[in-house]
């Protein structure tokens, strides 16, 4: 079922990659709302690594919602995302994305 769910995001963060690419394309609003509605929740061991590496929730939201950054499926159904300098690792249930580490590259 994770691993579903790892797919299915996986998948949604390609399709912006790609939109974003396509500037002659209207881009799809609908996308962005569904991105926006996303809960996001943090795991007491991403709150600890955030307060060592100085890094605020609002930097880990916005690189989760950046159609420029690269999102891959890990085993176990988690997501790694990174835009090169900072990683997220997390997962997904539904519209709820729990965040479980962040470190830079």
């Amino acid at each position: 079922m994770w691993f579903l769910i790892a797919i299915v995001l996986a998948t949604f963060l390609t399709a912006l990659i790609v939109k974003s690419r396509q500037s002659d394309r209207p881009v799809d609003t609908s996308a962005k709302d569904t991105v926006e509605d996303t809960v996001f929740e943090y795991s007491v061991h991403a709150i600890q690594r955030m307060e060592e590496r100085d890094v605020s929730q609002e930097r880990v939201e916005a690189l989760l919602k950046d159609s420029s950054s690269k999102g891959f499926v890990q085993s176990g159904g988690r997501i790694r995302v990174t835009d090169g300098e900072l990683t997220v690792i997390a997962s997904v249930t539904g519209k709820k994305i729990v965040i479980k580490t962040v470190f830079y590259n």
